[in-house]
């Protein structure tokens, strides 16, 4: 466990994947060392900008034949 500098939280290093819900209702997983703190109560602190995560995911969802590209149409086929 790691303490915040910026706050009470504490940290927990995670080795596996990550992932979480941005304000944008992206989900975005992160793993490596670069993605080192995350904790459950949602507050993160990580040394690059969501932008910068999110791009890649968004590009490779939408390069793949498989990923669903009508979100009405994925949720009535549920």
């Amino acid at each position: 466990m790691r303490e915040s500098k910026k706050c009470h939280h504490r940290f927990s290093l995670h080795e596996e994947h990550v992932g979480f819900t941005t304000n944008d209702g992206v989900d975005v997983f992160t793993a490596g060392a670069r993605f080192q703190k995350c904790i459950t109560c949602g507050h993160i602190e990580l040394p690059v900008e969501h932008s910068e995560m999110i791009e890649p995911s968004q590009i490779e969802k939408r390069n793949n034949l498989f990923a669903p590209k009508n979100m009405y149409a994925t949720m009535m086929s549920l």
